[in-house]
């Protein structure tokens, strides 16, 4: 009988130390990556329990993040490698141009496809942010709005006294066009000094001395492709037209739908503050 109890108090004893290493084993916890608000989210009156919620969802697509920029600076690695004249029979200009060109379609294609993961972060973003903006009240949604307009807001139009209602319903199509214009204005640039980057090069592969002494990949003061750059080479002169014809529409959609919510003394003021502004 006293066998017996002692076996069993040795069990008793014996069960939490079990327990103890067990959890001692388990992985530990991933810690929940800091909350990073939004411009002029601070200024809303968050709620804990909406913080917490805003974290949870940062929390999911972190991992998803994380992989895109992996593949992004996988395919940014591969972009920068030189180009390499080995194996070119010295002073062979056609073979020297040919593997230029070879090189520079290499170049081209991993640029498309650093634009693809551009475009999939930027899809991925605006998922997580739809997300978000649903934590949020009716009242904060609106106060968010404002905030925005008043920062985004054409120079000409803060003098203009715009209301909150005004304010409100316009932030649909600032919020819509304005990134759109500016990122036009980043491809307009980048085309602008592809045409130029492209005359550089294809001036320094056009004489056999240039060919023997320098590689286009080497780093030559402003031969650099920029990576993350809208267009290609072969795409910069036939972009150009459209881009800028593509801008002037939504400059112009985005000031008809400004125009809408002015009142005709604050039409007249405009006019007035652009004429000024154009002497």
């Amino acid at each position: 009988m006293l066998r017996i109890l002692l076996a069993a108090a040795v069990a008793l004893v014996a069960i939490p130390w079990i327990g103890q290493a067990a959890d001692n084993d388990a992985p530990p916890a991933q810690a929940k990556p800091p909350l990073k608000l939004p411009p002029n989210w601070n200024l809303l009156g968050l709620a804990d329990d909406q913080k917490d919620k805003l974290a949870d969802i940062q929390a999911d697509y972190a991992p998803k993040f994380s992989a895109l920029h992996s593949e992004y600076d996988k395919l940014h690695h591969q972009y920068l490698e030189p180009f390499s004249a080995k194996g070119i029979p010295k002073g062979d200009l056609a073979a020297y141009q040919l593997a230029v060109a070879d090189w520079q379609k290499q170049r081209d294609d991993l640029l498309s496809q650093g634009q693809v993961k551009e475009k999939e972060k930027d899809e991925l973003h605006q998922k997580m942010q739809d997300e978000m903006d649903q934590v949020l009240t009716d009242k904060q949604q609106t106060k968010i709005q404002i905030l925005y307009v008043n920062a985004h807001l054409p120079t000409l139009w803060r003098s203009l006294k715009l209301t909150d209602d005004q304010k409100a319903a316009i932030y649909s199509s600032l919020h819509e066009n304005g990134p759109k214009i500016a990122a036009l204005d980043q491809q307009i640039n980048d085309a602008e000094q592809e045409k130029i980057l492209d005359f550089q090069r294809r001036s320094l592969a056009a004489s056999s001395a240039a060919a023997e002494s320098h590689g286009i990949g080497q780093k030559h003061p402003g031969l650099e492709h920029h990576w993350v750059s809208s267009v290609s080479a072969d795409q910069a002169q036939e972009s150009l037209p459209k881009l800028y014809k593509a801008k002037q529409q939504l400059e112009q959609q985005l000031l008809s739908d400004l125009g809408a919510v002015l009142t005709i003394e604050q039409q007249t003021k405009l006019e007035k503050l652009t004429a000024a502004n154009q002497r």
